[in-house]
């Protein structure tokens, strides 16, 4: 009986002390939770909708159980307009946020609006009206518009190298107004009073050595041409 007495009182007092350990890891664990919750957020952004839904975002979110990395990820899935975003943590409940935009390089018509892509394809804007800021990309194809969601990126070969295009054209300061994908080997960069004709089935590499060299070529001469089209092994220029 003695026996069965100490085994009771022994086992008792375990309980005990595992039921007070518990209780103070788990009151331990809320009282940290809640001191490291985020009660000051300093969000730098040009997009003052963009600042809104970022403050929802870290709703009750705290700095104890923080990654960069991963909160970086998870933000820019969640807002493709959003292209990169700098942290700077101040214990135990301040962070401070400086948030980079994409920047829509060209915008593409559909039947039902318009997808405003970042350089890489990636739709960052859907839009019912045209924003005229913008290369304006007229596909031959016929795109629905509702079939693309924000943050997929375009996987058309000819939409593709025309954004590449775009872009070198647009880093030696010069503007394209519009693009008219006619089909694979025939891409129509329009300037004011010039066409630039590109093939996505050519080595992109080679169509843009070929292309800065004319262009280097004529800005030194004070030369200009209509139509320089590069889908061949010689490029043809007309004046």
């Amino acid at each position: 009986m003695e026996r069965k007495s100490f085994l009771r009182k022994f086992f008792l007092k375990k309980w005990l002390v595992f039921i007070l350990i518990f209780t103070f890891s788990l009151g331990g664990f809320f009282f940290l939770k809640k001191f490291f919750l985020i009660k000051q957020l300093e969000i730098e952004c040009l997009d003052k909708n963009i600042r809104k839904q970022v403050v929802l975002f870290f709703k009750d979110k705290n700095l104890l159980f923080f990654s960069p990395q991963k909160t970086e990820k998870e933000i820019i899935k969640r807002y493709p307009l959003i292209k990169k975003v700098f942290f700077q943590k101040k214990l135990p409940d301040k962070l401070m946020l400086k948030i980079e935009l994409e920047k829509p390089l060209a915008v593409l018509k559909t039947n039902g609006g318009y997808l405003f892509l970042n350089e890489e394809g990636k739709i960052i804007i859907k839009k019912k009206g045209f924003d005229n800021n913008y290369p304006l990309i007229n596909f031959y194809q016929q795109i629905d518009y509702s079939s693309f969601n924000l943050g997929k990126k375009i996987d058309f070969k000819d939409v593709l190298a025309s954004l590449f295009f775009l872009k070198k054209i647009k880093d030696l300061g010069l503007k394209i107004n519009q693009v008219e994908i006619k089909d694979l080997n025939m891409i129509v960069l329009k300037l004011r009073e010039k066409e630039i004709i590109i093939s996505a089935e050519k080595k992109k590499e080679v169509e843009v050595y070929q292309l800065l060299t004319i262009l280097r070529y004529f800005k030194i001469e004070g030369k200009e041409f209509k139509v320089l089209d590069l889908r061949f092994d010689k490029p043809i220029i007309k004046f």
